[in-house]
């Protein structure tokens, strides 16, 4: 643990990130960086050195103060029984159940190609007796599903297999047996439809199926660094695109008439008045 001017007393578990401030992106807040690396319930600006402390993160805008600056942020997490706190309300007194994990993956082949991977785990707070297995530790996994699904660029399914390295039933094993009817479906086209016909009820695995209703987002995310350019500096360079980009109206943030649509796609911004 770094030794701080300030009260660690006023500072739960934390970690720090190093980051230079670049004046050609647009001003963000610390906010808005720290839900891009990791959740915490609040990051601090800290200076290099004697770690002084600027500001609270979502308050002051980082880049007309610190352009072209490398600076610390000091991600603060809350801990209770070992467990990471959502952001959330403060609730009643409680006693922590269930934990589900969803995590999601993506590659890029050398063949070309594109590996979408997820994977669910379950697991509970206390020993759990399955029906089949028996005691199960706190921690231990009642289910631990993987899928995969390979795509070409026009989002088209290639390949997809799973696997399920733990579940409550070895006839759980089979929950996987359709998906080969998914191949050649594309994942902007009546996704939903294919993969509910496919794997709905006992045709199929409840949690593969949750996973393949996710997986549509996240090719989006990863084929539209590609498509956009994202992963160089031109990628900024909204204002000159002369396509709609599909996404815009898709959320409340990018609304056709809201403030990120004017602020970064202008060309595309759909006026009241």
């Amino acid at each position: 643990m770094l030794d701080f001017p300030f009260s660690a007393r006023l500072f739960p578990p934390y970690v720090i990130y190093k980051y230079t401030i670049r004046p050609d992106l647009y001003s963000i807040t610390g906010r808005d960086f720290m839900k891009n690396h990791v959740s915490v319930y609040k990051a601090i600006l800290i200076q290099n050195p004697g770690w002084e402390r600027v500001c609270h993160a979502g308050r002051d805008k980082w880049k007309n103060l610190y352009a072209d600056q490398t600076v610390y942020v000091m991600a603060v997490f809350s801990k209770v029984g070992g467990t990471q706190v959502m952001p959330l309300p403060e609730s009643v007194s409680r006693t922590h159940h269930h934990v589900r994990r969803f995590a999601f993956d993506s590659f890029s082949r050398t063949d070309g190609l594109w590996d979408l991977e997820g994977r669910l785990t379950d697991s509970k707070t206390f020993d759990y007796y399955d029906l089949r297995r028996g005691k199960i530790d706190p921690g231990g996994f009642i289910h631990d599903i993987a899928v995969r699904v390979t795509i070409d660029e026009e989002m088209t399914v290639r390949d997809i297999v799973a696997s399920l390295d733990a579940a409550p039933f070895r006839l759980c094993q089979g929950g996987g047996a359709n998906l080969s009817a998914l191949v050649g479906q594309n994942l902007a086209k009546g996704w939903r439809k294919h993969v509910n016909e496919a794997l709905a009820g006992a045709s199929g695995c409840a949690h593969i199926r949750e996973m393949l209703l996710a997986i549509p987002t996240v090719a989006f995310q990863t084929l539209g660094t590609v498509w956009e350019n994202r992963d160089r500096p031109e990628g900024m360079n909204t204002h000159t695109l002369t396509e709609r980009p599909f996404y815009l109206g898709g959320c409340s943030a990018l609304a056709p008439d809201g403030a990120v649509v004017k602020t970064h796609y202008p060309q595309f911004f759909e006026s009241d008045s």
